[in-house]
């Protein structure tokens, strides 16, 4: 309860494709086939936080509930954090994109690389605090810093694949600007 926790919630990685000796496709003159494209790694989770004062042992603690918002189910995990003492570490970050299938090799030619999968977008983070916590949680201008958490929601890595590089995936977009809110 006194040192640094961290809570990261990364969202699926893209499917690598098939090399091309394992594709089912059709090719002319008995050419060697490509290798499949990459598929494309799935946006963070939106996550909800709301952080409340809370006594715990004899300790004047921090509640953290953050709401992981998924499209399947959501869940909800809990912290406790000493606001003197601890940082909490919150990430929501996009899946890394699929890397793109070899080519076959045959009769003496290689097919192409198939490209690398996009990465995810980064999730949105919306946090909520009451009159109480506000004091301790002050956010720095322009950075997602807070004197007791720390927040991150980067896109995923695009996947590797194409001709020396040339066909590797975007990176993902890092999330919305972190929304702060004092109720």
């Amino acid at each position: 309860m006194n040192e640094s926790q961290s809570a990261i919630y990364k969202a699926p990685r893209g499917r690598d494709d098939l090399n091309g000796e394992y594709r089912f496709a059709f090719t002319l003159f008995g050419l060697p086939r490509n290798g499949g494209n990459g598929k494309v790694g799935k946006n963070g989770p939106d996550l909800k936080i709301y952080v409340s004062p809370e006594k715990k042992y004899g300790l004047p603690l921090f509640r953290f509930c953050i709401i992981n918002v998924s499209k399947k189910h959501t869940t909800t995990d809990t912290f406790y954090l000493n606001p003197l003492k601890g940082q909490l570490f919150i990430s929501t970050e996009g899946g890394d994109g699929g890397n793109g299938g070899f080519g076959e090799q045959k009769n003496g030619y290689t097919g192409f690389r198939g490209n690398g999968g996009n990465g995810g977008n980064g999730g949105a983070i919306e946090i909520y605090t009451d009159s109480i916590t506000q004091h301790f949680i002050q956010r720095s201008m322009n950075s997602t810093y807070f004197s007791n958490i720390l927040l991150s929601n980067p896109g995923g890595i695009g996947g590797d694949g194409g001709v020396d590089g040339d066909g590797n995936g975007l990176h993902g977009i890092n999330g919305p600007e972190i929304f702060y809110r004092v109720e």
